[in-house]
């Protein structure tokens, strides 16, 4: 009986032993933790890779990975997301130049990228400031309103006037919450300043950044002004006319000594770093990344020496209350435009609102969100 029992049991851990083996097979990692030669990983950019904003943030992350892991990384600039030429460019690239990830930089890439997944679901996509995931797409971007915030604060403390300028591309969730973030930060420190918003309708049009900025420049006596936009065309017509800058995307003082005092600044190396080591270590989730500060996704870029006495100390307080994790700065009580109480004390903004469905400005904003 004993020995029947013995061969039982031998019998049971081979079926088992076997069982297991095969789960691996079926599941495995189509990415080695090690992979012996480079995995293609594909990046589009709705414009020039070297902008001098949004996408030379990307770029420089994208460079710093290809230096630091093995990986053949394919650049396409230059590539329209308003239409379907990013379906046609993902195409080319999984048949052609067997890409295995893909990027994409754009938020209206979302159409195209959503129909390339369910197309190709071996391939692993990442959509930038996205808002809708699947199994083989993730989305992400970085509470970049807190770094706004800190910005907001600078702008408060220098304006004269309490007029200050923010150009910016579209009425979306992403750039409306950069907004608020800023008027926020400014009435931190300057309750009567406020915040006029002009609506450019690009996000990389030298012609349209620079009449939006003039036509806000000429209506208001503006001394202060801040952007969402990809590129530098705003601080360049505010530089003619000697109006302060807040920038985005990147430090850009040296280019513009004479005006810059700091920007909310990407710095998107380790998070590309991070996604890739997940693919490989077959870890990869269709999911929502939203890191905030402390996550060295971003940061505001140190204050230059134009910026008012009082200033540092005002954003190392503020900082310092992000960085801990138990204050955010949509805790109510925050008013929208019209006066009506939108965030009760005590209360704060989901992050479904904030990523889907922000269309209001707060109090201390001029302009309309359509």
């Amino acid at each position: 009986m004993k020995g029947l029992f013995l061969k039982f049991a031998a019998i049971l851990l081979v079926l088992l032993g076997t069982a297991y083996f095969w789960s691996l097979q079926l599941t495995r990692n189509p990415f080695p933790t090690k992979p012996e030669k480079p995995i293609v990983t594909a990046v589009l950019f709705n414009g020039n890779k070297q902008d001098g904003g949004w996408n030379e943030a990307h770029y420089q992350g994208f460079e710093e990975v290809r230096k630091n892991m093995k990986v053949k990384i394919i650049y396409r600039e230059y590539l329209s997301d308003m239409d379907d030429s990013a379906l046609d460019a993902i195409d080319e690239l999984v048949h052609k130049e067997k890409a295995e990830i893909i990027f994409a930089t754009s938020f209206n890439y979302g159409p195209a990228l959503l129909k390339a997944a369910q197309k190709y679901p071996n391939v692993k996509f990442f959509h930038a400031a996205g808002d809708k995931t699947a199994d083989n797409m993730a989305v992400y971007f970085g509470r970049m309103y807190q770094a706004r915030y800190l910005t907001g604060i600078a702008a408060g403390m220098k304006t004269q006037t309490n007029h200050i300028g923010y150009v910016a591309a579209f009425p979306i969730p992403e750039v409306i919450r950069g907004i608020n973030a800023f008027t926020l930060g400014v009435r931190s420190v300057n309750p009567q300043a406020v915040v006029h918003v002009q609506w450019s309708g690009t996000w990389n049009d030298s012609g349209k950044e620079t009449l939006t900025t003039e036509r806000l420049l000429d209506a208001w006596p503006i001394d202060v002004l801040a952007q969402h936009q990809n590129t530098t065309y705003p601080m360049q017509a505010a530089q003619k006319r000697g109006v302060f800058v807040i920038g985005y995307n990147m430090d850009r003082r040296e280019e513009f000594p004479d005006v810059f005092l700091t920007a909310p600044v990407w710095n998107w190396g380790a998070f590309y770093r991070a996604r890739l080591q997940e693919c490989f270590e077959g870890r990869f989730k269709g999911k929502a990344y939203f890191d905030g500060y402390g996550k060295d996704v971003f940061y505001a870029a140190p204050l230059s020496k134009l910026a008012a006495p009082g200033t540092e100390a005002a954003v190392a307080v503020a900082r310092a209350k992000l960085a801990s994790g138990t204050w955010d700065v949509f805790y109510g009580p925050i008013y929208d435009q019209a006066g009506q109480l939108r965030i009760p004390p005590g209360e704060n903004i989901s992050d479904r609102e904030l990523l889907e469905s922000f269309d209001w400005f707060v109090d201390g904003v001029e302009g309309s969100t359509t």
